[in-house]
Parts: C-alpha cells; structure tokens; sequence
C-alpha cells in the first residue's frame, strides 16, 4: 500500500516500517523489533567479515616481514658474539701475558 502513495517515497526506511506495519495492521513494536534485530545482524556479519579481513592482512604483513626481521636479528646477534669473542680474546691474551711474564719473572729471580 505505501508503495502507491508518491508522499511517502521520500521516508527513512524506519519510518516506511513504521507505517508499514500500521497499514498491515501489525504491531508496531514486534516489526521495528524484527528489523532491528534484521540490522543487528547485517551489522555482525560485516563485522565478522572486516575483522576476518584484517586478521588475514594483519598475518600476510607479520609473515612478509619476519624472514627481514630474522635477518636483522640474526645480523645484530653475530655483531655481539663477535664483540664478546673480541673482549674474551683480549682479556684472554692480556692474562697469557701477564702470567707468561710472571713466569719469566720468576726464572730470572730464582
């Protein structure tokens, strides 16, 4: 019946439901309801979907960048091994020294 009238044409489609179910003679709370709750749903299935798109591309970006993050790891991880290895050695000639010397020391005051 609404679709007839050229006045209505112009309505939220809340309203449209609205004077729909009166025309229909329904209760207008149980058609507002089922529409609501038609929304509500609408609303969570794209929810869903926009959250399970942005998993999949939050996962695409984390595993495309973890091989560069491994990498950069793995280089900063030598460096300080290296460097570790570094002072160990040094510390290590230093005390091969001193005791070499030490020993020479005491041949020489035997």
């Amino acid at each position: 019946m609404l679709d007839h009238s050229d006045h209505l044409k112009d309505l939220d489609l809340a309203t449209k439901a609205v004077l729909d179910a009166i025309v229909r003679q329904q209760d207008v709370f149980s058609a507002m309801h089922k529409k609501q709750i038609s929304l509500m749903g609408t609303s969570h299935s794209e929810t869903l979907l926009s959250i399970k798109d942005e998993h999949t591309t939050t996962r695409h970006e984390i595993i495309s960048e973890t091989p560069f993050n491994i990498q950069a790891g793995n280089a900063l991880t030598r460096k300080m091994v290296r460097e570790v290895w570094v002072r160990a050695l040094s510390v290590y000639s230093a005390t091969v020294t001193r005791t070499a010397s030490i020993r020479c020391l005491q041949c020489f005051t035997r």
